[in-house]
């Protein structure tokens, strides 16, 4: 067997670096890119359709841009590799998830496992490694079973442009391979990633994983019911890693460094695992990686709050509660299709254990509650977007007029009047919101403490589609289905046939923007979130879906307080090439200045052709170093499959597709 290498196409040091004479220095931007096309050893050539790639680009003390792509070892089509991927907080553990990788064999090191042979397998491995794919009687590219990889060095971005240093070493170089314990066919292990700050501890989602169990270890009895009154888990009475009767309900595998090596630490399934629920859609780790969150957009439960079972004051239309006839809901409660929920584990005494199920406080089918997650720096509070939500009040705690009208000049409120069941009001589908939770004085008692919605919310905005904290607390919301013409901070400046931009401009169909909140209360556990600007691209076009991701990263320079703040448009368009992705910077000088700072796609320095159609460069991952916080939202995205074999696609599949929440049963 070949000995087989990662392959990074490399800048020349300070490259494309006068143009960013007058920034500060910046750790490494992560950009995934899993529609790239190129094999490792022929860049540009788009020989390998959706292999993926992942990009680098980071500023040193010395003001040198550096810029690298990384493809993986084992690089094939349809592997997807970047549709998750993010770097340690001290940059030193790069992960990258590949949910369409078809390699054979199990665990770290992809050695043999039994789910793999036998009557009982899906496919069938006559060798295991790198090398070896699944024999399933199907095409390679159809065979999504999924890997990560690992990347590690001693995060030295500050001092050295080129990624291969003139001692001859990688800045960061791949060390590991890991399959899931129990791999299956469209398991999509990978498909959504997390690690913590100090880079000890990662999180792997495989949002297509099919066990009925429960609980850590997955081998819970699961109480739910499939219509008839059948359980879930059909015949089995203890199901294990390796049962597949819940379709789609997900799982998520947790890795820990012991002595230089990654070993399993925990299997987690949800509570109430049911098919669809894609459990890990969303991850998020704390600073040391003793807590983390999962989201779960395909959750069903009608309960609300922490805990799901407080009563839900939703109406359906002419059918009464949102939850029928039943007054307590529960975690087997299956009312509210795609409401969403979000589970808080934390590791205590080397175990991990369950200490949180947050439902929202207005629950309702739909809202997708999840779909993006974090914690803040301090590890105190939780912020949670619900994409779907469809309340159409505008602001924090939603007191605000909705500023938009309908065609006719109404409000899309309606006339009524701001209440206290501002919550409850479902006018505006997809509108999106995001909400805030935490601790009490007595840190006992995790609650909702705020309802965040955009100044100017409107029907598919998608408001809450991805979130990320900056070091400094600040709160960066993005909404990919929003419309405003205008471009740059405010969204005001106009370039023709834009007419009239603002908040309420509604003439570019899924621009997207991104909005950015101060919280001035950052230093307490009380939240006191102030809105602080509203962000469009610097040039904006119907379809481009700005805000799909985004990220901050900080200066190398310990003592520079300056944030650039990062911004994904996946549907950009360079000329006469469609979707091929970009990526925008800001820079965040202080507490009240923002300014564009410069953007970038996927083209390599000195290769011809690097850019292509439908690449989507930033569509899926985009992670910086502040790691603690990232949200990194995962989906089964199949827009490019779809349109290669005819299918229309719409903007607005676009948007649901490439944003990663729509779960689907």
């Amino acid at each position: 067997m070949n000995v087989l290498r990662s392959i990074i196409y490399l800048s020349l040091a300070g490259y494309m670096s006068a143009p960013f004479a007058a920034e500060a220095s910046f750790a490494p931007i992560v950009v995934g890119a899993p529609y790239e096309d190129s094999l490792a050893s022929q860049p540009g050539s788009d020989s390998a359709p959706n292999s993926g790639a992942v990009y680098l680009k980071w500023k040193t003390l010395q003001g040198q841009l550096g810029t690298a792509l990384i493809k993986a070892p084992n690089a094939e089509s349809s592997d997807k590799f970047g549709e998750a991927a993010i770097l340690s907080g001290n940059n030193q553990v790069l992960v990258v998830g590949a949910p369409g990788e078809s390699g054979c064999g199990a665990n770290v090191g992809a050695t043999e496992h039994a789910n793999l042979i036998g009557t009982n397998s899906r496919v069938t491995c006559f060798s295991y490694g790198m090398e070896s794919n699944a024999d399933s009687g199907q095409p390679l590219d159809s065979v999504s079973i999924g890997a990560a990889y690992i990347f590690e060095g001693q995060g030295e971005f500050a001092n050295n442009s080129q990624f291969e240093t003139s001692a001859g070493h990688k800045l960061l170089d791949f060390t590991t391979y890991i399959k899931a314990p129990n791999p299956s066919l469209w398991d999509n292990f990978g498909g959504v990633v997390h690690i913590s700050g100090d880079g000890n501890t990662i999180a792997i989602a495989a949002t297509g994983e099919d066990n009925c169990g429960i609980g850590v270890g997955g081998t819970g009895d699961n109480p739910n019911q499939r219509l008839g009154g059948h359980s879930v888990c059909g015949q089995y009475v203890h199901p294990g890693m390796d049962d597949n009767s819940a379709r789609d309900s997900g799982a998520v595998y947790i890795y820990k460094k012991s002595n230089n090596t990654w070993v399993l630490d925990a299997y987690l399934k949800a509570p109430n695992t049911d098919p669809g629920d894609m459990f890990g859609s969303a991850l998020a780790l704390d600073s040391d990686g003793d807590q983390l969150l999962v989201g779960t957009p395909g959750e069903d439960n009608c309960g609300t709050g922490v805990g799901g079972q407080g009563a839900n004051a939703n109406q359906r239309l002419g059918y009464g509660s949102v939850c029928g006839t039943n007054p307590n809901p529960s975690l087997w409660d299956n009312s509210a299709r795609d409401s969403g929920a979000v589970y808080h584990y934390a590791r205590e005494n080397g175990q991990w254990v369950l200490k949180e199920y947050i439902k929202a406080s207005n629950t309702d089918a739909g809202d997708l509650f999840g779909s993006a997650l974090s914690f803040d720096h301090q590890d105190d509070k939780i912020v949670i977007g619900a994409p779907g939500e469809s309340g159409c009040s505008a602001g924090i705690d939603g007191a605000l007029q909705n500023p938009n009208k309908k065609i006719n000049g109404e409000s899309v409120c309606g006339n009524s009047p701001l209440n206290s069941n501002v919550k409850l009001d479902n006018r505006i589908g997809k509108s999106g919101a995001v909400y805030v939770f935490a601790y009490d004085d007595n840190n006992a008692n995790l609650k909702e403490v705020a309802y965040i919605k955009a100044p100017n919310p409107d029907a598919n905005d998608q408001f809450g589609a991805n979130l990320f904290i900056d070091s400094v607390g600040g709160l960066m919301i993005g909404a990919p289905g929003e419309d405003n013409c205008g471009t740059h901070v405010d969204g005001t400046n106009n370039k023709a046939p834009c007419q009239n931009p603002g908040l309420t401009n509604n003439q570019a169909l899924d621009s997207g923007a991104a909005y950015i909140y101060n919280d001035n209360n950052y230093a307490n556990t009380k939240v006191a979130y102030s809105f602080f600007k509203y962000v469009k691209a610097p040039s904006v076009h119907g379809g481009d879906a700005f805000g799909t991701n985004l990220a901050a990263v900080t200066a190398l320079d310990a003592q520079d307080p300056t944030i650039q703040m990062v911004f994904s448009a996946p549907g950009y368009d360079k000329p006469d090439m469609t979707d091929t992705g970009k990526v925008f910077v800001y820079t965040k000088e202080s507490a009240n200045k923002l300014r564009k700072s410069f953007g970038f796609n996927g083209k390599l320095p000195n290769v011809e052709n690097s850019v292509s159609n439908f690449d989507y460069f930033g569509g899926s991952a985009l992670g910086g170093s502040d790691t603690s916080v990232t949200s990194s939202v995962g989906n089964q995205c199949t827009i490019v499959t779809d349109y290669l074999e005819g299918s229309k696609i719409s903007i607005k599949d676009f948007i649901d597709c490439i944003a990663g929440f729509g779960p689907g049963h």
